[in-house]
């Protein structure tokens, strides 16, 4: 079985990640594949063409380029026209990653549970991949309130953020499955262990 997760920002889909791998299930978190964007050589064109999109965020040397992930964070959640020229650079690689991986264990893992945790998947109509979907809830001053320590960002880029994603409310009518995130790491284990 396919599991897609998903959540706002500061929802706690990396502790969720955690507490999987704690009881050995296979977690892809394409947070995780998009650092390695930024980060392996083997994705270096990508790199090239976000370098192009914000030469502000950018240092390029003879070897490398070396973007400025912070940067490119403070322009793209204050102008949704450069957001969507990144989405369309990023998008079409995560969704092919995501595929990949949905094949490969969709036949393997037919008595285990296989999770994916994809933050955009109904910003990018992914639901159609996945045998479920569950949604980590949080109230949203929580949210904020982790990104600005996490992250150590201004409140207002934080909710900036967090509004820039689908409401919560909406995704909870699709949604299989709810985690409410609200409460200790504790209790997010205990909930995640009942819907196992």
């Amino acid at each position: 079985m396919i599991i897609g997760v998903t959540g706002i920002a500061g929802s706690g889909k990396s502790t969720l990640k955690k507490i999987l791998e704690k009881y050995d299930y296979i977690v892809f978190d394409v947070d995780d594949f998009v650092k390695d964007i930024y980060k392996k050589r083997v994705y270096k064109k990508i790199r090239e063409q976000i370098a192009k999109l914000f030469p502000e965020c950018t240092k390029t040397t003879s070897k490398r380029v070396f973007i400025n992930k912070k940067c490119i964070k403070n322009i793209i959640f204050n102008d949704q026209n450069r957001r969507k020229d990144l989405e369309n650079i990023i998008h079409p690689i995560v969704i092919k990653k995501i595929k990949k991986i949905v094949k490969k264990y969709s036949k393997k893992s037919q008595n285990k549970k296989v999770f994916i945790i994809v933050p955009l998947l109904y910003e990018a109509n992914l639901e159609y991949l996945f045998d479920e979907v569950w949604l980590v809830y949080v109230p949203i001053y929580m949210a904020v309130d982790r990104l600005v320590n996490r992250d150590k960002i201004p409140y207002e880029l934080a909710l900036s953020i967090i509004n820039s994603q689908q409401p919560q409310t909406i995704k909870a009518k699709k949604a299989n499955k709810i985690i409410i995130n609200d409460s200790t790491i504790q209790e997010l284990e205990k909930q995640i262990i009942n819907l196992l």
